[in-house]
């Protein structure tokens, strides 16, 4: 694959990622309730709309980090955390629309893509171009 084509590919990933969280942001501050409800009925009776507010900034700061490009592998792996709670919850909720729905395939997808910036996938990409640039560039300058 193309080194610039691998570049784009990882911008794409991770500003989808964080427009993504964005949303996710949006929904959690403009009802807190609904949120505390779920953890709620789980038993987590400690959640409060402060907590989910405080979560809801969290998940902002780490869209803001992807967006940037910035501390990557930090942000994947605080989002592995975050989705994989999703995934247990909705689990544990015993909700039947979560379990054979759309909903579980989209953590899934989204568990993957903070996965892969977890394990330094998009850090690595930039240094691959980086060295790849670099070796072209000492080929050219020894042929002349």
């Amino acid at each position: 694959m193309n080194t610039s084509h691998k570049l784009w590919a990882n911008r794409v990933l991770r500003i989808g990622l964080a427009l993504t969280l964005l949303w996710s942001v949006k929904t959690k501050l403009g009802n807190p309730e609904a949120v505390r409800g779920l953890f709620n009925n789980l038993g987590f009776t400690f959640v409060t709309p402060g907590l989910v507010t405080v979560i809801a900034i969290g998940l902002l700061v780490i869209s803001l980090l992807l967006i940037t490009g910035k501390y990557l592998q930090i942000a994947g792996s605080l989002l592995v955390l975050f989705f994989l709670g999703a995934l247990i919850s909705g689990a544990l909720a015993g909700d039947a629309a979560f379990s054979i729905g759309p909903g579980i395939w989209k953590d899934f997808a989204l568990l993957g893509a903070a996965g892969f910036f977890a394990l330094g996938g998009g850090e690595m990409e930039v240094m691959e171009s980086t060295y790849s640039a670099n070796s072209k560039n000492i080929d050219t300058n020894d042929q002349g």
